[in-house]
């Protein structure tokens, strides 16, 4: 909600409660900038100093000195601590290149442009999902931050709407054909009821919305169901400079969830396929799909954002210069970063790390 003080308040007393307890500090880190005279990495090293502490808070703690020695422009020790901190977190992570180039190869012979033409059904003729997706630490909390400004506008953050309805179609269809073959099955009832379930859900979320964003990067991966369930529906594409991207990605601490980003090479090799799919949604979406690109956000964020606004389809409201004001949750890792004014520090960043930064080049560069 963007209370900060009560919440460093709330952090600092979950510590004096629990000296060894990982998360207040990791979110002390990434709740602010932090100076080198605010006692915080001092705190932090000494809990680091036992020998007792499980391999998982480990990483968080390191991930949090990351950030700490990144705010003090001290890299190397910040890139080391950000190094320990993956290690620890990826030892059990089972990224395989070939098991996602099979699957992105699955997605690009399923939805070709035969596929479109064959559908009889048009789907939904909603206007209301507008879908925010690209790499993760992209900018998408950014530009849904900005048109969730308009007053027309219910930002909903990251819904797993879109991945439910692919995990579930095979067995609504009750068929053995996995997903993505499957969706060539569904025909006009059952396109009907799955577009008109996860409407209801966004009516849930807001009835009165003229636009509501779905903000999970992650749905790049089905921009072709998406198309077949809401041809009417908008689709901006966050883009970034690669290095800044995986970069960023390496330096959060996702938990576990996304199994290629703890390990720099991976993440090139995820970066190149996630490039390889969106060339081609751009080819045969039968939804424009709007591109913004975060460094033309950055530089010129009144002629971008009326871009996106009118892409939405809304006239244009002044509420989405002032971003920064607008007051709703904001659930994802930028939760600090999308209620400051437009800044500039995260354009070009991976260059005061470049020293650290061969495998990640090497993986970006590999045609293959």
């Amino acid at each position: 909600m963007g209370r900060f003080d009560e919440v460093r308040t709330a952090y600092k007393q979950a510590i004096a409660v629990k000296p060894s307890f990982p998360a207040p500090y990791k979110n002390l880190a990434h709740g602010r900038r932090v100076t080198p005279d605010d006692g915080l990495i001092e705190r932090i090293q000494g809990v680091l100093a036992k020998d007792t502490l499980p391999d998982r808070d480990r990483s968080v703690f390191n991930f949090a000195l990351g950030k700490c020695f990144n705010d003090i422009q001290d890299y190397d020790a910040a890139f080391r601590h950000y190094e320990i901190a993956n290690e620890l977190s990826g030892k059990s992570r089972g990224f395989d290149l070939a098991t996602l180039t099979d699957e992105f190869d699955r997605l690009i012979s399923t939805f070709t442009p035969e596929f479109f033409e064959a559908q009889t059904s048009p789907g939904s003729d909603s206007e209301r999902p507008v879908f925010i997706l690209g790499m993760p630490r992209s900018g998408t909390t950014l530009v849904e931050q900005i048109i969730a400004s308009h007053p027309l506008v219910f930002g909903a953050g990251g819904l797993m709407t879109i991945n439910r309805v692919s995990w579930n179609l095979p067995a609504a269809l009750k068929s053995g054909t996995p997903y993505p073959e499957c969706v060539a099955l569904m025909d006009e009832k059952l396109v009907e009821k799955v577009a008109s379930g996860c409407l209801k859900e966004l009516g849930e979320l807001s009835d009165d919305a003229a636009r509501v964003t779905d903000k999970m990067p992650n749905n790049f991966r089905h921009v072709g169901l998406i198309a077949r369930l809401f041809p009417r529906a908008r689709i901006i594409h966050c883009q970034c400079n690669p290095m800044d991207i995986c970069l960023s990605c390496y330096f959060l601490d996702f938990r576990g969830r996304l199994d290629f980003a703890y390990d720099l090479t991976h993440l090139g090799q995820y970066y190149r396929q996630y490039e390889r799919l969106m060339a081609h949604w751009k080819k045969v979406s039968p939804i424009p799909i709007l591109d913004v690109r975060y460094e033309d956000l950055i530089a010129d964020p009144e002629n971008v954002s009326r871009r996106m606004i009118d892409y939405c389809g809304l006239e244009w409201d002044d509420a989405c210069l002032a971003h920064d004001e607008t007051e709703r949750p904001v659930m994802t890792a930028s939760h600090w970063q999308a209620r400051q004014p437009i800044y500039q520090t995260s354009v070009e960043r991976w260059r005061r790390y470049e020293t650290h930064l061969g495998p990640l080049k090497a993986a970006l560069s590999d045609a293959d």
